[in-house]
This record gives structure tokens, sequence and C-alpha cells, in this order.
């Protein structure tokens, strides 16, 4: 019984002092408003304890708040339709490169596979050959394979010239598949 009405104090709380901050905000002055909403909100931890114990009741204390804020906007939302706009010119037009296609296929290849393959070996050179210990060189090993592959890819995608690309991301792919392979 006490846990009930534990958790009707805290969820009234949580309703005053959501009223209260909103009122407080959208009044001058808006002093007794605000510190009014702040202490209800503090005092529905008590209810909130009273209800689950001291570590659900910060979390019950944070979240019902959020949660009846959350319906607040929700009611007061209006829904209108966008106007149409005129679809507006590009701040920057890029110019088409000579053969597009190819090159746009290369640089695919350099950016999916080519990335992949030198990330996965670099992450298996730490896996295999780091200083540390089984589960920590795993681990890092693991951790390192998507940040390197999205670098790679960002290289790829970024830079103007494939041959600097594809000669960087093959060296590197051959250098850690070296590495690892020792």
């Amino acid at each position: 019984m006490i846990g009930l009405m534990g958790a009707g104090f805290g969820l009234a709380a949580a309703v005053g002092g959501v009223f209260a901050l909103h009122r407080g905000w959208r009044r001058r002055p808006n002093g007794p408003w605000l510190a009014g909403g702040w202490a209800l909100l503090a005092l529905g931890l008590l209810g909130w304890a009273a209800t689950a114990g001291l570590d659900m009741a910060a979390a019950l204390a944070l979240l019902v708040p959020s949660l009846v804020g959350y319906t607040v906007l929700a009611l007061k939302a209006e829904f209108k339709p966008k106007k149409r706009q005129r679809p507006s010119k590009p701040a920057v037009e890029l110019p088409e490169a000579p053969g597009g296609y190819w090159r746009t296929l290369v640089r695919t290849l350099y950016a999916g596979p080519l990335a992949a393959v030198a990330a996965v070996a670099a992450g298996a050179a730490v896996a295999l050959h780091a200083p540390l210990g089984e589960a920590d060189r795993l681990i890092a090993g693991g951790m390192l394979v998507p940040v390197l592959w999205g670098l790679g890819m960002i290289w790829a995608t970024t830079d103007e010239r494939l041959s600097r690309i594809g000669l960087g991301l093959g060296a590197g792919a051959a250098v850690m598949l070296a590495a690892a392979a020792l």
C-alpha cells in the first residue's frame, strides 16, 4: 500500500513540477514558478523512493517528468502542412569529372573492398602482435577495424588523385597483411 501511495505521490509531483516549470518559463517574473517546479520534482524523489528503493527512485524521478513533459509537448503540438517552396539551387555545383563512370567505379572499389582489406589486415596485426594481453589485443584489433575502414573510405571519396589512393591503400594493405602473417 505504501508503494502505491509513493508512486501516486511521485507521479503527482512530476505532473505538478512539469506544470509549474511550463508556467514559469512562459511568464515573467518566473522565479516562484520555477522554484516551485524544481522543488516538486525533487520531492517526487521521496515518493519514488518509497515505491522502489533509492537506486530505482533516481531513475524514475528523472524518467517520469520527462514522459510528462513529452506528453505536454504532444498535446500542444500543432501540425500544419508545409508550404510548397521552389527548389533552390545548390550552394556549390560540382563539375562533372572526365570519365565519370569509370572513376566512380574505381573510387567505389577503393573505398569499399580495398579500404576494408587494409583495415582488417591492420586489425589482425594488432590482434595478433600487439604487446597486450590476449583479450585486450582482440578487443583493440576489433575496435580498430571500423575506424580505419571509415578513414579509408573518407580518403577514397575525397582525394582527387585516384593513383595516390590506390597506392596508399594497396601499400597499407600489403604491409599490414605481412605484419599479420609474421
